[in-house]
């Protein structure tokens, strides 16, 4: 499947996501698998939010998914019991 078109996130609406899961901008970073300092510049607009982030966000705010909750569900897939 191809995704043609995911609307940019812009800074401000980066960090009030990840403030509304739980998170500050370097603990984001590190949950996506970036550095601290990643998430940081997100946050700031210094650098543009990759789209996978974006639509991860958005998808775990719609469904009121936790990072914790996120984790756990990867973890089990990735090594089903």
């Amino acid at each position: 499947m191809r995704i043609s078109y995911v609307q940019p996130m812009p800074a401000n609406e980066y960090l009030t996501a990840v403030h509304r899961l739980g998170m500050n901008a370097e603990q984001s970073g590190w949950f996506f698998g970036f550095s601290g300092r990643s998430g940081q510049r997100y946050a700031s607009g210094e650098a543009a939010v990759p789209q996978s982030v974006a639509m991860l966000l958005r998808l775990m705010l719609r469904l009121q998914l936790s990072p914790e909750k996120v984790q756990k569900s990867v973890v089990e897939a990735r090594w089903p019991k």
